[in-house]
């Protein structure tokens, strides 16, 4: 179990790894304002790929227990539903993007992207599969070509015309799809896909609702901040989130390989396992930071060059509002494990709400671009709140439950 969960943990670096150096190699490539348009697609991208894990990669995470001709039947009607939203996440990209590009170069980039959707999705849902069946060598493979194509990308995408890089990013896509889903081998269910698709009420619902609302937030914070503060500020904003990627994958490794573990072990080691994962997480984010803002470290300004100024200024917030997701991030594994899907959503409600008020208040009002890395920072803070009020709620509840059946246990015996 050990060296699965090390494999595991070794995928996620490489796949946050194969993130950061795809951006990066993308945004050398770009100008500013082109930087800005992908950044405002690619949320979309993220939306969607956020919707894909939650609503078929938990049910693959949850069914490692399965049998593998079950993990199958599963896999093949989850990929057939991947293709499903993937279709329609296309359709947005391609509608978002042709409406706010200002170019016939930006109208080829956003085309390019939305050809992208189907393929980060496959490929992203065989990782989950690999890691549940126990072939997780599948997954590292397929990452690791993913990392040193976006590495030679990131190396020489100076030289190369938007267009070209864009291309390029998709083809090196496309070749790590082509290797997890050949080793993999899914039997495609159409009609099963359908029926997986099918809503009902428990945890992969309201992870769904969770990632929809952030995405969607996200989204809408890029079409807010760029008419007020420039292209530059959309991409300042994904720059910050770009730099903090390993620790946002991370909180994906809760999902792909946390779950499944913890799936099949008792519930009654939940939450020592939780805590000791959350330290590890915030440990690492403390480490990070102090790296990225030491005075003369020169990691920022290799990977953003003259855009790290900017990036650096918001760094601070940003990574204040990483801790707080990983707190929330780590406390859902717990719920996620016992099918509980209030605490989830009321929080994520929470927070949509802060950030659409502050967002469209900053905006309004005229405020400085730093006001928005400060609402977003409040976001990731109102929902550690939400999940202790909700939890006290739900324990109370219980516990006058509890004296409730006492008191009529004793008032029967007396009758008697």
């Amino acid at each position: 179990m050990k060296l699965r969960s090390s494999l595991s943990l070794l995928d996620q670096m490489v796949a946050s790894a194969s993130n950061m150096a795809s951006v990066l190699a993308l945004a050398a490539a770009y100008s500013s304002d082109e930087f800005g348009l992908f950044a405002t697609v690619y949320a979309v991208m993220t939306l969607a790929l956020g919707v894909t894990r939650a609503y078929l990669g938990l049910p693959i995470a949850l069914g490692a227990s399965l049998s593998r001709v079950e993990q199958g039947v599963l896999y093949g009607s989850s990929v057939a539903a991947a293709i499903y939203i993937a279709a329609v996440a296309a359709s947005g990209v391609l509608v978002l993007g042709i409406a706010t590009s200002t170019s016939a170069t930006g109208v080829s980039i956003v085309v390019l992207m939305s050809v992208a959707v189907p393929i980060l999705l496959v490929q992203d849902l065989a990782r989950f599969h690999a890691v549940a069946t126990r072939r997780t060598g599948v997954a590292v493979a397929s990452d690791s070509l993913w990392l040193m194509g976006a590495l030679i990308l990131w190396v020489s995408g100076s030289s190369l015309s938007p267009v070209t890089a864009t291309l390029l990013w998709i083809l090196i896509a496309a070749g790590s799809m082509v290797v997890a889903v050949g080793c993999l081998t899914p039997s495609v269910d159409w009609s099963g896909g359908w029926r997986t698709l099918r809503p009902g009420r428990g945890a992969r619902e309201a992870s769904v609702a969770q990632v929809a609302m952030s995405g969607g937030v996200t989204v809408v914070t890029a079409l807010v901040v760029a008419p007020v503060y420039g292209a530059g500020a959309v991409g300042a904003l994904r720059g910050a989130g770009t730099v903090l990627g390993p620790l946002n994958t991370l909180m994906t490794f809760l999902d792909f390989g946390v779950l499944a573990a913890l799936a099949r072990r008792s519930r009654s080691k939940d939450v020592r396992a939780l805590v000791l994962v959350m330290l590890v997480l915030l440990g690492a984010l403390v480490l990070w930071a102090l790296i990225l803002l030491m005075p003369s470290s020169p990691v920022g300004r290799a990977m953003f060059a003259d855009s790290w100024p900017m990036v650096r200024d918001i760094l601070p917030i940003t990574c204040v509002e990483y801790g707080f997701l990983l707190f929330i991030a780590t406390a859902g594994i717990f719920f996620k494990l016992r099918d509980q899907g209030r605490q989830i959503v009321v929080a994520k409600i929470l927070s949509v709400v802060v950030v659409l008020i502050g967002v469209g208040c900053a905006a309004v009002s005229g405020l400085t671009f730093i006001a928005i890395p400060l609402v977003l920072a409040g976001r990731g803070s109102s929902q550690p709140y939400t999940f202790w009020y909700e939890s006290f709620i739900k324990w109370r509840g219980i516990s006058r439950g509890s004296r409730i059946a006492k008191l009529v246990e004793l008032r029967s015996d007396g009758r008697a």
